[in-house]
């Protein structure tokens, strides 16, 4: 066990771990000053890990619990990390769906100009 965390390989777990949380805590960040004291209305968060990701905080939390199996080496840990990404991509696939709606509903698309006709998939309509 104590050749383990002297091999290194602890220490880059250790690494990953700290990345995790500080990405964790600055998309957290990100989502509790979206709105002003009083304001009701829905903002997408911008910046940070959410320039790259939908869910800025579940990455963060995710490469986290990596770094923890890492420093862990247990398959206990790793079955965990697994655990957790299966609930949190699932999570995000129902918010990349709501953040769309969102997005349409703040830009509707325009109709197309009078004269031009619709293209599908199957050809003109």
């Amino acid at each position: 066990m104590g050749e383990y965390f002297g091999s290194g390989i602890a220490a880059i777990g250790l690494v990953v771990f700290f990345a995790g949380m500080a990405i964790n805590l600055h998309s957290d960040h990100v989502i509790r000053h979206l709105r002003k004291p009083g304001d009701t209305r829905h903002y997408l968060p911008k910046g940070g890990m959410y320039h790259f990701v939908t869910s800025g905080n579940y990455l963060g939390e995710l490469i986290e619990w990596t770094g923890f199996a890492i420093i862990a080496g247990s398959p206990a840990a790793w079955v965990f990390v697994w655990w957790t990404a299966a609930n949190l991509v699932s999570e995000t696939r129902q918010l990349e769906t709501e953040k769309e709606s969102y997005r349409l509903f703040i830009n509707p698309p325009l109709p197309p100009p009078r004269g031009r006709k619709k293209k599908s998939p199957l050809g003109e309509i």
